[in-house]
Order: C-alpha cells, then sequence, then structure tokens
C-alpha cells in the first residue's frame, strides 16, 4: 500500500485567511498514528523488544552471579583472613561497577538501535508528506503529537510543593527527618516507620528489598518526588537494587537515596587516626556497606564494624533512657574500643 494512502485520511486541513487575496492552507496530522499502521516499523519496533530482553536478561544473569557470590562473602567473612577479606571486597566492588556499566551500555545502544530503526522509517513518512502537500496545495503540515496535548512539565516551583519521603524500619529515621526539617524548612515531608516488622537488622537480603520498595512505592502514591532511606538496613540491602531495577521501570524521574553514602563522604575530613569505628545492626555489619563505600573513598582508611542486635529493640520498645539501654551501649562500645 501506498504510504500516502495512510496520510492522507489522518491528515485534517484548515485555511487561515491572511487578507482578502490571501490565505494559508495548514494540514495536522499525528505522525505516531502513522508509525503504528507501517508494517516494517511495527517489526522494527520488535527487533529492538527482542534485543532489550536479551539484554534484560543478560543484566539479570549477571545482578543473580553478584547477589550469590555476596552471600557467600558475607556468610564466610569472619573466617577470612583479612588480606582475603580486602582482597573479595576489591573483586565484589569490581563486579559491581562492570554490571553498572554494561547496564548503561544496554540502554545506550537500545537507544541507538531504536533511533536507527525509526530514521528510514521516518525519512519515508517525510518524504510523503512533501509529496502530500504539493499535491492538496498545502502550505504547512504540522504534527500534533507533541501539541495536541502537552504533557504537563514540573518546573522547580511545582516540585518545591512535591513532599520529601522519610523512610525507616522504625523510630530511628526521625533524627534524620528533624534535621532535614532544621536544615530544608522550605520543604513538606512524609515520614513511614515500619514499626509492625522491625526490625529490620537480621532479615534476609530479599525480605529487606521487598519490605523497602513496598514502602517506597508507598511514598510515590502520595506524591513524593524523592524519598530517602534514614534506615541503615535497608539502605545496605535494597537501596542498590532499587535504584538500578525500580526506579528506571516505574519512573526514572524519581529519586530514592540512601544514608551510608553520605555518611561515608564525610568521613575523611573527620578523622584523624584513619581507623574508623561504627555501630549498626547485624545486617548492617554484615553487609560490609560501609567497608566498600570507604574503601572507595578513602582506601587509607581502617573501618571497624560492632554489631548491635538489642538495641533498634530496646529503642521501639521505648526503653532508650533506661539503665538497661545503659548497660547494652556501654558493652558494645567498649567492644568496638577493645
Amino acid at each position: 500500500m501506498r504510504l500516502s494512502r495512510i496520510i492522507l485520511p489522518i491528515i485534517v486541513t484548515v485555511i487561515i485567511p491572511l487578507t482578502a487575496s490571501a490565505q494559508v492552507s495548514i494540514g495536522y496530522y499525528s505522525n505516531n498514528k502513522v508509525l503504528a499502521s507501517l508494517a516494517e516499523y511495527r517489526q522494527a519496533m520488535a527487533d529492538v523488544e527482542q534485543l532489550r530482553a536479551q539484554y534484560e536478561r543478560e543484566t539479570q544473569r549477571a545482578e543473580k552471579e553478584f547477589n550469590t557470590k555476596y552471600e557467600e562473602f558475607l556468610d564466610n567473612v569472619t573466617t577470612l583472613a583479612p588480606s582475603i577479606r580486602r582482597k573479595r571486597q576489591a573483586e565484589l566492588q569490581q563486579t559491581m561497577e562492570s554490571n553498572v556499566r554494561f547496564r548503561e551500555e544496554a540502554r545506550r545502544l537500545l537507544k541507538q538501535a531504536e533511533a536507527d530503526a525509526v530514521q528510514p522509517v521516518q525519512q519515508r513518512i517525510n518524504d510523503t508528506l512533501r509529496a502530500v502537500a504539493a499535491e492538496q496545495l498545502l502550505d504547512l503540515i504540522v504534527n500534533t503529537d507533541s501539541n495536541a496535548c502537552p504533557s504537563i512539565y514540573i518546573t522547580g516551583e511545582q516540585q518545591m510543593t512535591s513532599p520529601i519521603g522519610i523512610f525507616d524500619s522504625g523510630y530511628g529515621g526521625l533524627t534524620i527527618l528533624q534535621r532535614l526539617q532544621q536544615e530544608l524548612p522550605q520543604y513538606d515531608y512524609l515520614y513511614l516507620g515500619d514499626n509492625a516488622r522491625a526490625p529490620y537488622g537480621s532479615r534476609s537480603f530479599d525480605v529487606v528489598y521487598e519490605f523497602t520498595r513496598q514502602a517506597v512505592m508507598r511514598l510515590f502514591s502520595f506524591g513524593c518526588q524523592l524519598v530517602i532511606l534514614g534506615c541503615n538496613t535497608a539502605s545496605a540491602k535494597a537501596l542498590r537494587t532499587i535504584q538500578q531495577n525500580d526506579l528506571p521501570e516505574y519512573d526514572p524521574s524519581r529519586r530514592v537515596l540512601g544514608v551510608i553514602r553520605p555518611t561515608v563522604e564525610q568521613i575523611g575530613d573527620i578523622t584523624q587516626s584513619r581507623h574508623v569505628g561504627y555501630v549498626a545492626t547485624e545486617g548492617t555489619v554484615r553487609s560490609m556497606s560501609y567497608e566498600l563505600e570507604i574503601a572507595k573513598f578513602f582506601p587509607d582508611i581502617k573501618v571497624t564494624g560492632q554489631a548491635c542486635p538489642l538495641w533498634a529493640a530496646i529503642v521501639e520498645a521505648g526503653e532508650a533512657d533506661t539503665d538497661g539501654a545503659d548497660y547494652f551501649v556501654r558493652k558494645r562500645i567498649t567492644q568496638l574500643f577493645s
């Protein structure tokens, strides 16, 4: 079928009088409708989707392989010699960065493949439009796809009215919320604490990821454009997967941030001994997220983590100001310094 037979029924012509003796004839059409009607375009898009599926399978395979190695590392970390542990950490970091580079390159190649697939079809449409314009005596043909129903653009001022979401497995993230309100009072905030399923510290990577993903999506449903994970365990076990896998599919314009990276960025200016200790949940310490991040920014800094399995439960139970809480705090701090 000639392409002009597809385009002609779509074009709507408007004649605008300029003067008593002059007028302008303008045709309007939908380029998307024309593309969708062409078999070669549909086949080209099917080929792109097949390529996308191949990249996605490879990405999932690499992600699964990394997670398996990570779990094996966590299971054996306490038995590894320091030199072997550092070597394994470096290997994990290298693998993670390689996976990120592959995903970014895959997106670039897919975008290029789609552009290459559309280009010859679009050129054929453009040539036909010129022929139709000459045949129908049209002065101008306008594509209405981008103007007939314009999308709403969120300006910086409008974004300011969108609440910032703060998520934590319980009450701990309230300290993050309090400081944000002090530093950025112009924003509104929504806080979500998952007290019903706290604590997260001893839960597996998969469970923490699923619980965190549910919370993030809930905050997105309330209009949050940015969600901050005020929970170390969620930042350690779920943040990377949400950023790399969920956001590109759900809404690439949304953002989810954690607390580990910003904390690590400040360490170099604080420590004088170049030996840093931290206390956290068992899950955060076992994930070695702080060790990996600090090694990336400050490879000369030695890091020692101390798991505090009862601290979160004490706070959630409202016992933070009791003598019993003081005992467990002193016990873990003493272990850290010993």
